[in-house]
């Protein structure tokens, strides 16, 4: 074999068993978070006396501050598939989406909102 195709396999097998060393568990979503593409939106995921999972809007600083404004409610986790599927509720919005969350890597969140035929997905990035 060619020293590429080895540094190739040795990089796919060290990948491998570092994903497998921090699995994701349905818990793994508590904290917070923030959008990569807007780091000022910042919301927080939290388990509820209900058993269902929510986040809250944090750290907003504009006037119209939606700090504590609950945004994303009822998630549920699916052991089959990994994703937690719920209800989202924009802030500047009068309605709810449904929305599916999924790790896509190590503290990062990929979030799914459909209504009718729009969907928006946002990628989230854990606040260490």
């Amino acid at each position: 074999m060619t020293q590429n195709v080895k540094r190739t396999l040795l990089t796919c097998a060290l990948a491998l068993i570092t994903l497998a060393a921090f699995p994701q568990t349905e818990s793994s979503i508590i904290g917070q978070w923030k959008d990569i593409e807007q780091p000022d939106r910042q919301m927080e995921f939290y388990l509820d006396k209900d058993g269902l999972y929510y986040a809250k809007a944090v750290n907003d600083k504009s006037k119209e501050s939606i700090n504590g404004k609950v945004l994303v409610k009822k998630l549920k986790f699916d052991e089959a598939t990994k994703t937690f599927k719920g209800l989202m509720s924009p802030p500047d919005a009068k309605l709810e989406l449904n929305v599916t969350i999924s790790f896509s890597g190590q503290d990062k969140l990929k979030i799914v909102a459909k209504k009718f035929v729009m969907t928006k997905t946002l990628q989230l990035v854990r606040i260490k």
